[in-house]
């Protein structure tokens, strides 16, 4: 491989790590904000049936039906009070699992049970408060 070959893949190489870090801190500073109590309020989706089985950050399977969501913001086994903003309903869950994927704009992904609970899963995305529980 030649020199200029080289130097190429590693200018592509470096400006493909700048985006995806500057997307992450763009998608970071946009997709959540504290409110007043000290909740965070940002974007929730659910997912159900396509990943039933599938091992889960925490090494169990996924049950769609279990009160549980995904987030990268709180510690495996943390549980969490998620209120939709819109319908004011809460749900208490446990974090399982990873996720979302962040350049979507989204904080935490939901069971769809626990979605069901604040919300019509046809939505597919709400505006919710999230706290921690002690």
């Amino acid at each position: 491989m030649s020199i200029g070959k080289v130097l190429l893949l590693f200018v592509c190489v470096c400006a493909m790590a700048t985006a995806a870090i500057a997307s992450d801190l763009v998608t970071g500073i946009f997709s959540r904000a504290k409110t007043a109590a000290g909740a965070v309020r940002g974007k929730a989706s659910w997912y159900g049936e396509g990943y039933r089985g599938k091992t889960m950050a925490n090494g169990q399977p996924f049950n769609p039906d279990a009160l549980t969501c995904a987030t990268w913001d709180w510690p495996l086994g943390a549980v969490l009070r998620i209120r939709c903003v819109d319908s004011l309903q809460s749900v208490r869950v446990t974090v399982t699992d990873r996720g979302p994927d962040k350049r979507l704009g989204r904080i935490i992904d939901l069971s769809r049970a626990a979605f069901e609970r604040i919300a019509n899963i046809k939505v597919g995305v709400v505006q919710v408060e999230i706290q921690q529980e002690l």
